[in-house]
């Protein structure tokens, strides 16, 4: 229900490929349906605002991995002459296998989170 009472118009939401493919006359391949869900705009500026928040919050962590590891391991310059049996010095562990395995995890995390609002959204959506 909006402020006046009344209840917002419920429109069909389609991908945006998809609102475009079929603008341009093609369908879906044989055998594919192209679901949509029949939603207010309300429920789906309600969706892209979580998922703004959590694209933001990953945004904040990596900017402080990012910056901060290197920032960590200037600030420390003893931590550079570092050796782990005969592997490279510390420093070049952190800032190369570390930040790029730290990006990856944080990379599948995000999708996992983002694709868990889409189907809570859905679920929701689906309802009558």
């Amino acid at each position: 229900m909006t402020e006046d009472g009344t209840t917002p118009e419920r429109r069909i939401v389609l991908h945006p490929r998809t609102a475009a493919a079929r603008q341009h006359g093609r369908r879906a391949t044989l055998g594919r349906r192209t679901r949509g869900f029949l939603v207010d705009e309300e429920s789906v500026a309600a969706l892209v605002a979580r998922q703004r928040r959590l694209a933001l919050r990953t945004m904040v962590v990596l900017v402080i991995v990012v910056f901060g590891l290197p920032t960590a391991l200037i600030a420390r310059p003893g931590l550079g002459s570092v050796r782990v049996s005969g592997l490279p010095p510390l420093h070049w562990l952190a800032a190369g296998l570390g930040l790029y395995l730290i990006l990856v995890v944080m990379g599948w995390r995000h999708e996992r989170a983002a694709n868990a609002v889409d189907d809570e959204w859905a679920r929701e959506s689906a309802e009558p």
